[in-house]
């Protein structure tokens, strides 16, 4: 057993190393852009520099630099004029101080064996001032992001859509609550008609607006992804639905018609961005990896990008299990929190600082996105080809399994047909044979009765021949 905190340091840090996430080689392959960086140089106020210094929470700890919360908030007055000169200096130079750099990994216990080093999790806790300047410039960009600053211009398009989807109860309306929650900088309300754990009340596509330029989309939840629910699907990814309408799963040709119907409503000027939102909290099932490795394929063919997976119920025991699972289908995106919910007491650092990092990263993958060349109207017409052909296809492969259902049963039929024929010819000729032994056996009782009778008149006609023998003599 370790004893020495050291060697139980190191031992943490060699276990959370092994699980850490290098980020994806190719990034090393994109062209820098110096002339339209992601973080731009913005209009940082040293009004809005004191407002988040009294805004830092101080019932924690200090960060790696030793300086207590509670010090940034009681001086945001003195302080909020030095701080401002050096974040702006620091993002016009795009250079960070080095102490600003070091944060300090805290090794969270979930459950288990507390000498397991893979029942804990690492929390990384930085610079109080730091974070504050990185909340509020990734809140910024957030709040201005605007099509019109990319590269090439807007190029058609004017606003993000996130659109949600995944299974029912997996939490994708309590993630709308927390996002809502923490971008408002509010108290915790139902935005989202949020149910229980394993339920789920939203059956229509509703839109939730963070900014101007950027919409988050729930989507009604399935208990099972079947073809017709991931044809649904398939065409809000698409966006070829109509916003804050019902979600029906449409059988046969259905989902065509609504898609033509809807084409007067959707616009090819929203950018939309997957996000699958699954619960850890639900261990996975028979089957579930192929078929969300299906899924995602024919999602990545729809909209030419990996949908994000939003992991929920990060602590739970399951959580390397389920993520390992996506990460063999083909994910390389993720993030993890806990959502609120009606039972949360407070706000937590790591939800908060969770939901701002996957606004920001996913806003920054879409801008790197349209910084290349890009025809907002033939996208929409690729994508609703795409559904198209895959509603066909579906409705081709139903129509052969049905045909082919229906071989088998009139193959079953056919053979049930024949066997009662067979049934029936075999009764008769054992009917037949009965009534030929009965009949044989009458015969064989009439041939002895007849034998008898023939034996009993020849002995009497014996015995009458002797009698007038006798006589004569």
């Amino acid at each position: 057993m370790v004893v020495d905190d050291e060697e139980k340091a190191n031992i943490l840090n060699t276990f959370f190393s092994t699980v850490f996430t290098v980020e994806n080689e190719m990034l090393d392959e994109i062209p820098r852009n110096n002339e339209n960086p992601i973080l731009r140089v913005t209009n940082l106020t040293q009004e809005e520099v004191r407002n988040r210094l009294n805004k830092i929470k101080i019932d924690k700890s200090p960060g790696p630099d030793g300086i207590h919360p509670r010090v940034l908030r009681e001086l945001s007055n003195v302080i909020d004029k030095p701080l401002f000169l050096i974040f702006r200096d620091s993002i016009a130079t795009g250079s960070v101080p080095q102490d600003w750099r070091i944060a300090n990994v805290v090794p969270i216990f979930k459950k288990g064996s507390k000498s397991e080093p893979g029942n804990y999790r690492p929390s990384v806790e930085g610079a109080d001032i730091s974070s504050a300047m990185e909340d509020e410039e990734r809140r910024r960009k957030i709040r201005d992001f605007t099509f019109d600053k990319c590269k090439r211009g807007n190029q058609g398009f004017q606003r993000i859509l996130l659109q949600l989807f995944g299974y029912l109860g997996h939490g994708k309306s309590s993630f709308i609550n927390t996002v809502m929650c923490v971008w408002s900088n509010s108290d915790n309300k139902n935005h989202a008609n949020a149910a229980g754990a394993h339920e789920g009340h939203t059956t229509e596509r509703l839109t939730y607006q963070l900014t101007k330029n950027i919409v988050l989309v729930d989507n009604r939840g399935c208990s099972k992804m079947n073809t017709y629910e991931t044809g649904e699907i398939f065409a809000q990814l698409a966006n070829l639905l109509p916003l804050d309408k019902s979600v029906d799963w449409s059988h046969g040709f259905g989902l065509v018609d609504r898609i033509v119907e809807a084409e007067r409503h959707v616009k090819a000027s929203d950018f939309t961005i997957p996000i699958f939102v699954y619960s850890v909290a639900n261990s996975p099932t028979p089957g579930l990896k192929e078929e969300l490795a299906d899924i995602f394929r024919t999602a990545k063919k729809l909209t030419k990008v990996v949908p994000t997976v939003v992991l929920t119920h990060r602590t739970h025991e399951n959580y390397t299990e389920i993520e390992n699972m996506f990460r063999d289908i083909g994910v390389d995106t993720f993030f993890s929190l806990e959502n609120y919910t009606d039972k949360t007491q407070k706000r937590k650092r790591e939800t908060h600082e969770a939901v701002i990092q996957f606004l920001y990263e996913v806003i920054s993958d879409a801008q790197f996105r349209a910084d290349y060349p890009r025809d907002a109207d033939q996208e929409m017409f690729d994508r609703k080809l795409f559904v198209l052909n895959y509603i066909h296809q579906r409705e081709m492969k139903l129509h052969e399994a049905n045909l082919a259902r229906q071989k088998d049963v009139e193959n079953v039929r056919m053979e049930q047909a024949f066997r009662l024929r067979q049934q029936e010819e075999e009764a008769r000729i054992q009917k037949n044979r009965v009534a030929y032994k009965e009949r044989m056996e009458r015969l064989q009782r009439d041939f002895e009765r007849q034998k008898l009778r023939d034996q009993f008149e020849h002995q009497e006609r014996l015995e009458n021949m002797e009698k007038k023998g006798n006589k004569k003599t």
